[in-house]
């Protein structure tokens, strides 16, 4: 299949109420810096009723890039017909961004919500699959599961089968945790419990990642905590990865964080 034609058959899978960038559609071809391509293509659309270009933004929501008549003005009332959300020019990537997740990534994730939901355990998730969860233009390859010491033990017993390497205090000069990784269904899932982490071996240890940082999303059925993207840009800037964090950056200008805050722990903890 050549580029255009998976340009096409990628953007046809967009939902209505969603929108997808051209970076986005450029990596799900498998050619991460073609997002000008992608333009080119969608501009030269030959059937734009079953391939809806007009759900294509740019990398920071901005409306770019509509051929058709009436230009951007007809491809916003477009959207806003179909439900998309906007914060003044741009589409609210937080909550109309599209998540495409690999679906073996998919089935781990489920898996993990079956498993974790109702336990006694303080996680939520980090990395690359809770920036997709949120919009961010991210294809996640592997699960991160942020916890406490306590809790990566107890999620060490409730994956045992999937384990790769046991959950132990490990210590490098740049991260410190209570790691363990597993494999569920060829992909890599990561748990660090009470991660702390530093710029260089000159600083000083950040305080461990933050239970009130969190809130709640549904997808697919499965309502997963995640941490918020404002900790996420944090930690990405901190670790000096600024092009992830300058694509957070870019979902942070939209977000409302509607998600249910936690103020101590999470809901699956009882309270006394």
């Amino acid at each position: 299949m050549i580029f255009r034609d998976r340009v096409y058959r990628i953007t046809s899978q967009i939902p209505k109420g969603k929108v997808a960038t051209y970076g986005q559609i450029a990596r799900l071809t498998g050619n991460p810096q073609a997002a000008r391509a992608v333009g080119m293509a969608l501009k030269n659309n030959p059937t734009p009723i079953t391939v809806p270009c007009h759900r294509v933004v740019g990398a920071d929501g901005s409306l770019v890039g509509y051929s058709g008549q009436g230009g951007i003005a007809t491809k916003r009332k477009l959207l806003e017909k179909e439900g998309v959300a906007f914060v003044g020019q741009k589409v609210d990537l937080s909550r109309s961004g599209w998540i495409k997740i690999d679906e073996q990534l998919e089935k781990a994730l489920k898996l993990i919500i079956k498993r974790l939901t109702g336990k006694k355990i303080n996680w939520f998730l980090g990395g690359s699959t809770s920036l997709a969860l949120q919009s961010v233009d991210v294809i996640p390859h592997d699960i991160d599961i942020l916890t406490d010491k306590k809790g990566a033990l107890a999620i060490q017993k409730e994956l045992t089968e999937f384990t790769q390497e046991s959950v132990a205090y490990k210590k490098s000069d740049l991260f410190k945790s209570w790691f363990g990784t597993f494999l569920i269904n060829d992909i890599k899932v990561e748990v660090m419990g009470d991660l702390s982490t530093r710029a260089t071996i000159d600083d000083d240890w950040g305080t461990p990642v933050k239970f009130e940082s969190v809130k709640y999303l549904i997808h697919n059925g499965m309502k997963i905590p995640v941490q918020l993207l404002e900790e996420e840009y944090k930690a990405y800037v901190k670790m000096g990865r600024l092009e992830k964090a300058n694509k957070i950056k870019s979902c942070l200008k939209g977000e409302t964080f509607e998600g249910k805050l936690l103020p101590k722990f999470n809901e699956n903890v009882p309270r006394n």
